[in-house]
């Protein structure tokens, strides 16, 4: 089934009001499950801002479609494959600019170009390798999770994208001393 990218975008904007209303209460979202939070931990403080933006439109595909495979972001991959880079265009790219997380122009455009899966053998063309077994390792976990934990795993991930932009976030300062 093709992706709905108007429901997909709404689903997110829905799921970041409430989480953002959790994070702004002074509380985390944290799942159970300690190794994949080691993972999260390890996309989110990686240098390579792609991994985490695959992430969410991953996790997006995956809820929009239980069929698709994570792993196959370019529909010439063949069966269960999605247009991750159209994803990325429409929905996860516009998002993240309109709440101010940091963020590339496109990950499909820079680290994962060329109708690359997200396998070990595309580990060897990336800088940040460790990043990038996280990474598997998340996606492993979201193709074989129920649509549940798909959706606690995507606000975890929501969660840690506000904390990466509050982080970010300087205030200017407005004295005059």
């Amino acid at each position: 089934m093709p992706i709905n990218y108007a429901h997909v975008q709404q689903q997110l904007c829905d799921e970041f009001v409430v989480v953002e209303e959790i994070v702004l209460g002074g509380n985390k979202l944290r799942l159970e499950d300690r190794e994949l939070n080691h993972c999260l931990d390890l996309v989110f403080a990686s240098g390579t801002q792609a991994y985490r933006e695959v992430l969410l439109g991953c996790i997006l595909a995956k809820l929009e479609d239980p069929d698709i495979d994570v792993h196959k972001p370019y529909m010439a991959h063949g069966k269960h494959a999605f247009n991750g880079r159209t994803l990325d265009e429409r929905v996860v790219n516009p998002f993240l600019h309109d709440r101010r997380v940091p963020c590339s122009r496109g990950p499909y455009l820079s680290t994962f170009r060329r109708n690359v899966a997200f396998v070990a053998a595309t580990r060897r063309g990336l800088r940040d390798k460790e990043g990038y077994d996280a990474l598997l390792h998340i996606l492993r976990h979201t193709n074989e999770a129920g649509g549940a934990q798909v959706g606690a795993l995507l606000r975890n991930v929501l969660t840690r994208f506000i904390e990466l932009r509050d982080a970010a976030d300087v205030g200017v300062s407005t004295s005059n001393e």
